[in-house]
């Protein structure tokens, strides 16, 4: 009896642990020598829509001369948001600085990536890397994906979730159809009885 009680306490004790481990941010760094971190905002858009790409890049050793390389999605326009001493090179999408940046310091790119106002509703992604001679490539961190919503029955979903028809429901309503899938009862069956009283 006494060792059935432990098993049931270790069981969501594991559990726990596991998802702890999983969920742990793991050190952009790991001996690199520069780390570069990517934000989107907003992360979804409608086609043609416009997202702002902020990519923080921070040495960790000294860098003489560098370059950001960054890969858009195809056929997204790239719109480069001037920075002093960057130069900028719109065909290949690569920001450069020609002078040292040192250890413990930052830089900020912005840009903005427009998507063609065509395009098919999914998850498109944005990859990048930090290139300086003498020290391996550094992949770019944070976000990289950025989501088109589509039209479904011909009229466009607003951006952010509104079309998600969950959440239209009240809170206390999403509440009781988490504690009714969790009970086994039916929605439909708590629907009938609130209409009922």
């Amino acid at each position: 009896m006494i060792r059935k009680r432990l098993t049931w306490l270790a069981i969501p004790l594991v559990c726990c642990l596991l998802f702890a481990v999983a969920v742990m941010p793991v050190s952009a760094d790991n001996g690199a020598a520069a780390t570069a971190v990517r934000s989107i905002s907003p992360a979804s858009v409608s086609p043609g829509g416009v997202v702002t790409v902020q990519v923080v890049i921070t040495a960790q050793q000294a860098l003489n001369g560098f370059m950001l390389d960054e890969q858009p999605p195809a056929g997204w326009t790239v719109t480069h948001v001037p920075n002093a001493g960057v130069t900028f090179n719109a065909p290949e999408v690569k920001w450069l600085w020609a002078s040292t940046l040192n250890a413990g310091s930052s830089v900020t790119v912005v840009y903005q990536l427009t998507s063609p106002a065509g395009t098919t509703a999914g998850n498109y992604l944005v990859s990048g890397v930090v290139k300086s001679s003498g020290i391996a490539d550094v992949t770019v961190a944070g976000a990289n994906t950025i989501t088109v919503a589509g039209p479904q029955n011909g009229v466009a979903p607003a951006v952010g979730g509104a079309a998600n028809p969950i959440s239209r429901l009240p809170i206390l309503g999403l509440w009781a159809a988490i504690a009714a899938a969790i009970a086994g009862t039916s929605l439909l069956v708590l629907r009938r009885r609130r209409a009922q009283s």
